[in-house]
């Protein structure tokens, strides 16, 4: 393949990503719509906004598929924090192989009781 010579999945792409960057004109625009127009009318205008939204993620989430995945795991994590607060978390990492590693090789301090 020469470099001038463009694939069919290389056209897919590029059609996806000028779809996104067309709805994130879009949004933009709804956005203004939506606090310019009469508050009788916003509810429309921010329904748009979160169907912009829902499709620039779709549509994301198939160009990058491991995005999705990583947007669950700091989900995931931004509950367990939440929970269990930042110096718990912290305490239960430094209990794994990795967090062993960070103490050994950057000389980390464990967090001293209470929670964040």
């Amino acid at each position: 393949m020469g470099p001038g010579e463009v694939t069919p999945e290389m056209r897919g792409r590029m059609r996806q990503e000028r779809r996104i960057a067309e709805l994130q004109r879009r949004r933009v625009w709804f956005l203004l719509a939506w606090a310019a127009d009469a508050p009788s009318n916003r509810r429309y205008w921010w329904k748009c906004v979160q169907n912009c939204d829902a499709e620039i993620q779709e549509l994301s989430d198939k160009l990058n598929p491991d995005g999705a995945k990583i947007r669950g795991q700091r989900e995931r994590v931004a509950r367990a924090m939440e929970k269990f607060g930042v110096d718990a978390m912290l305490e239960r990492w430094m209990q794994t192989e990795r967090g062993k590693m960070a103490v050994q090789q950057y000389g980390i301090d464990p967090p001293q009781g209470g929670t964040t």
